[in-house]
């Protein structure tokens, strides 16, 4: 898959320099992660001298179901460009991790058996007949869908 990389820069003239570098310090992400759908960078410099680390670095990293938002700022571009892709090494990683964890939790969760047993009448006029339903389903958001649609396919009483 073909991962969109697009730099914006404010206050700061984007150089084949700063480019490169940035594609250089990226293709370690792209490598490591292939659920990556697009990646968008904004470099800044803030112009007030009272303000110490004025180079910042701003990334929205946009993943299959999500996105990730990481920032940093230096004292120099190219250090807030580094650590910027540390934190996004990081924030993938954790983000792939709970991903996973939630895939098998779900994997080990599936296959449950619920028993809807003696569904009688539910209100005057309805036909007084038990069921007994066993079913395998994935989760209890679809049994409980199931037992109400069972509920009320009961026929009225002619």
């Amino acid at each position: 898959m073909m991962t969109r990389l697009s730099i914006h820069g404010r206050n700061i003239e984007l150089t084949s320099a700063i480019k490169d570098a940035i594609f250089e310090k990226t293709e370690r992400v792209f490598s490591h992660f292939d659920f990556i759908q697009s990646v968008d960078i904004h470099l800044s410099v803030q112009k007030n001298p009272r303000i110490s680390e004025a180079h910042s670095a701003e990334a929205l990293v946009h993943v299959n179901g999500g996105m990730v938002k990481v920032e940093a700022s230096s004292e120099n571009l190219y250090a807030s460009i580094d650590l910027l892709v540390d934190k996004i090494m990081r924030s993938l990683t954790k983000y792939k991790s709970k991903h996973l964890m939630r895939q098998k939790s779900a994997r080990s969760q599936g296959g449950e058996t619920l028993r809807v047993q003696d569904l009688e009448s539910v209100h005057e006029g309805y036909e007084e007949d038990a069921y007994h339903i066993e079913l395998e389903l994935s989760n209890d958001n679809e049994a409980a869908a199931f037992a109400e649609a069972e509920v009320q396919s009961i026929r009225y009483a002619s």
